[in-house]
């Protein structure tokens, strides 16, 4: 089976792994142009199914001993990569002056909120009845 390459070039599933052992059947090791591949797909929020799916191998080869620290490091790297580029596009559209945008960055970020808060207290009130008396006597 070919598939598509971090560098856009068609190859060979068996590039992504690179076989280790003599004994038994080889384990398979993600190679350096897997490697590339998982950051790019994890850049994009690809989940680890879709990831595997596109190195034609299963979750368990991606997470079995040889290749667990790889895999989720890889992962971590490009998932980072991801959200910061798509909080700069976020900043970048709400200083355009998108108004949803603003509100929004403005509720994550510095904690702004919508509602209105209520800041009488009891004592307020109180004050407000013997007012209220103070005229019900007057009459």
């Amino acid at each position: 089976m070919k598939v598509i390459n971090s560098e856009g070039k068609q190859v060979e599933i068996d590039v992504f792994f690179d076989k280790v052992g003599t004994k038994g059947r080889p384990k398979k090791v993600l190679s350096e142009d897997a490697l590339k591949l998982i950051e790019n797909l994890a850049r994009i929020m690809c989940t680890e199914e879709e990831i595997a799916q596109c190195l034609g191998a299963s979750v368990d080869t991606l997470l079995n001993s040889d290749n667990k620290e790889l895999f989720r490091t890889a992962i971590k790297r490009g998932n980072s990569i991801g959200k910061q580029s798509l909080r700069r596009k976020q900043y970048e559209v709400a200083m355009k002056g998108n108004s949803s945008m603003l509100i929004w960055l403005g509720k994550q970020w510095l904690n702004q909120t919508d509602k209105v808060e209520n800041t009488n207290s009891f004592e307020d009130l109180t004050v407000l009845a013997d007012l209220l008396k103070i005229d019900d006597k007057g009459k």
